[in-house]
């Protein structure tokens, strides 16, 4: 019997000021599996452990941002990982005020940003289909992939597909571009 993998949750935090709504977005250090993409705070939901606390735990451990000053809206379908097992994401909410005081785990994180929802609501996903079975064919070929996502690709092997997204630079795709695709359907954001 093949044991299942591990369930994760992340946090899909809305940052609230008096001009607009944020999303906040992680950018991975290089220290971790998946370098420099784009994600959530978030990580494995530990035993006993729900997955809102997880989202919590981890956002806390990853950016020092104190839970309480976190609200739970709820939770969004969960999304199946590529290598196996669930994450369940997390909507939540905060002020901007709760952001003053971040405090980045650099052996896990290597920056942080937001985007406006407004934005993203106005913005439509592109959609790519690819092969990176052999990496010098997509660098050969063009495939008209975004420079972001071919450097995305260098470090996976697999024939697939993706939505993205471009913000300021910061390119969004795979699981995160899915997981805030779903949450601009479902009317969380």
């Amino acid at each position: 019997m093949q044991k299942e993998k591990a369930m994760a949750a992340v946090l899909i935090l809305k940052v609230r000021s008096k001009e607009e709504e944020k999303i906040l977005f992680e950018v991975r250090s290089e220290y971790v599996p998946q370098p420099l993409e784009i994600c959530f705070p978030g990580g494995h939901v530990e035993k006993g452990e729900s997955p809102e606390h997880t989202a919590l735990r981890e956002c806390e451990e990853e950016l020092g941002i104190k839970k309480e000053t976190i609200n739970i809206e709820g939770r969004l379908e969960n999304a199946s990982r590529l290598i196996g097992g669930k994450i369940c994401p997390i909507v939540g909410n905060c002020s901007e005020s709760a952001l003053e005081n971040i405090k980045v785990q650099s052996v896990e994180v290597k920056e942080v940003f937001t985007i406006p929802v407004k934005w993203l609501k106005e913005t439509e996903f592109r959609h790519f289909s690819f092969n990176t079975a052999h990496i010098d064919d997509v660098e050969k070929r063009e495939y008209h992939l975004p420079k972001q996502l071919k450097g995305y690709l260098k470090h996976y092997s697999f024939v697939g597909e993706t939505d993205y997204l471009e913000y300021e630079g910061h390119g969004i795709w795979g699981l995160t571009a899915r997981i805030l695709k779903n949450a601009l359907e479902s009317g969380a954001l």
